[in-house]
């Protein structure tokens, strides 16, 4: 017998899923603009099934591994993709290394690999159901969605990303970030009292602030404020 608790926080997980695949395929369209907003779709959804999962108090086993798998695909492939595709038709390289120019675009792929290694170890670390140790995958994958999107359609609001060398060193650092040590936070609110979150209230401010006056180009720096205010809000509160 089907249970109906158990499908509905299933059917979000699924949604994410199926948003990747066909981000996905509208990458290999060039038509970054739509896989950015299936990321942002994808989030939405990532985030609403755990937390429907514990509401209804089906949270489990299934949940968990069906929850990854749709990450690995859509915040692990789709970002990695995008980013191949940029390096292989829109980068520039210096003179250098252009002789490897055919073997860098696959060196997007670490995105991948990071991704799904920081899954694994997200659903074998208890720790992490109070904050997260290294950047989440929704949030490296909306930072590169973003960077596709403005590549494309905005008119280079990023120029830096013009140059394959600045992309590889990119990958490189959002790799390690995915997987690092430092402690971040999450947003699973055990409570809505300013008192016990000023600082997921005050990035939640900043971002709010950020989009207004920038739009979707505030995303990169949304990012930085996050990972910011994560360290201030550890080291203050002596857990680091």
């Amino acid at each position: 017998m089907l249970n109906w608790k158990l499908a509905i926080p299933s059917a979000f997980t699924l949604g994410n899923l199926f948003s990747g695949f066909v981000g996905i395929v509208f990458a290999f369209k060039g038509e970054f603009q739509i896989s950015f907003l299936l990321i942002l779709l994808a989030a939405f959804l990532d985030f609403w099934d755990g937390l429907l999962a514990r509401k209804l108090k089906v949270d489990g086993e299934l949940g968990k591994q069906l929850d990854s798998l749709a990450d690995a695909v859509t915040f692990g492939a789709l970002p990695a993709l995008l980013i191949y595709l940029i390096m292989l038709k829109g980068g520039i390289y210096l003179d250098i290394l252009k002789p490897l120019s055919n073997a860098l675009p696959y060196f997007s792929g670490l995105i991948l690999l990071s991704s799904v290694w920081r899954l694994a170890k997200f659903n074998t670390d208890s720790e992490q159901s109070t904050y997260f140790k290294g950047l989440a995958t929704p949030a490296s994958a909306i930072l590169i969605g973003a960077i596709a999107n403005s590549f494309y359609y905005k008119g280079f609001y990023y120029p830096i990303f013009w140059f394959n060398e600045v992309n590889l060193i990119f990958v490189l650092l959002l790799s390690w970030f995915l997987n690092a040590k430092m402690r971040l936070l999450s947003f699973k609110f055990a409570e809505y009292s300013l008192a016990g979150n000023k600082s997921r209230y005050l990035l939640i401010l900043l971002s709010l602030l950020s989009v207004f006056f920038y739009s979707f180009e505030a995303i990169p720096i949304i990012v930085i404020l996050y990972i910011g205010v994560s360290l201030i809000h550890f080291k203050t509160n002596h857990e680091i």
